[in-house]
């Protein structure tokens, strides 16, 4: 199999090969073998949700739409800090 890389693909490979002490072919060989891996993965946990919904596991738009919110309060709270906290007056 041959693979064309972009200009800054290759480059990008060759900075990290140099940068790590490895060679680009172990990079390639890892960056597959991450890939596939994730895709596993991504399939496994779309097989998760199919398999609730057919048991009838969902959730509720209001329980989906208060866990976004607690994620994205959380994420405030890291980048501005929590002394920025009660400025920004979203509910914790």
């Amino acid at each position: 199999m041959e693979v064309q890389l972009t200009q800054d693909q290759l480059d990008g490979l060759n900075r990290r090969a140099s940068t790590t002490g490895r060679g680009s072919g172990e990079l390639v060989h890892e960056a597959v073998d991450n890939l596939l891996a994730y895709n596993r993965w991504f399939s496994e946990q779309v097989q998760v949700g199919l398999d609730q919904i057919r048991r009838g596991e969902l959730v509720e738009d209001e329980e989906v739409h208060a866990r976004i919110s607690e994620q994205a309060v959380h994420i405030v709270r890291i980048l501005h800090g929590a002394q920025d906290w009660a400025r920004l007056k979203l509910r914790p």
